[in-house]
């Protein structure tokens, strides 16, 4: 399941984090908060202690996005939750599978098409070390 994704672009570069000023992204979460509530999801901007949450939905189950740089400004990686093929709500068990890829699709036309981004890698969340 493609759940992270790591690229390049210096057209999505800057926005300090006030909490840690060392990650950067503001700018990453903006952009995508801004394409994502065009697209007819929630949205929202939150800062965190390792980046920013982009709230998306909580229908049919809470659904965000996490951003932040790596050691060098341009240097992405966006994570979607839930990361696991499927969520439990009290006795039942729910496919997470289809509405993830949704996301996962949205985000990478996003991202290379208005953000620029180049050397787009993704990975799962098993290969995220999370697991």
């Amino acid at each position: 399941m493609r759940t992270h994704l790591e690229f390049r672009s210096a057209k999505l570069a800057g926005g300090a984090n006030s909490i840690n000023p060392e990650i950067l992204g503001a700018n990453l979460a903006a952009f995508l908060d801004r394409h994502f509530r065009s697209a007819g999801y929630d949205g929202g901007v939150v800062e965190e202690d390792w980046g920013w949450m982009v709230p998306l939905s909580s229908e049919p189950f809470k659904t965000w996005l996490g951003c932040a740089s790596y050691e060098d400004d341009g240097e992405w990686l966006v994570f979607i939750e839930p990361s696991k093929p499927y969520v439990r709500r009290l006795f039942s068990k729910t496919d997470t599978r289809p509405v993830v890829e949704k996301i996962a699709s949205q985000l990478e036309k996003f991202v290379r098409d208005d953000g620029g981004a180049t050397d787009l890698r993704w990975w799962s969340d098993e290969e995220s070390g999370r697991k």
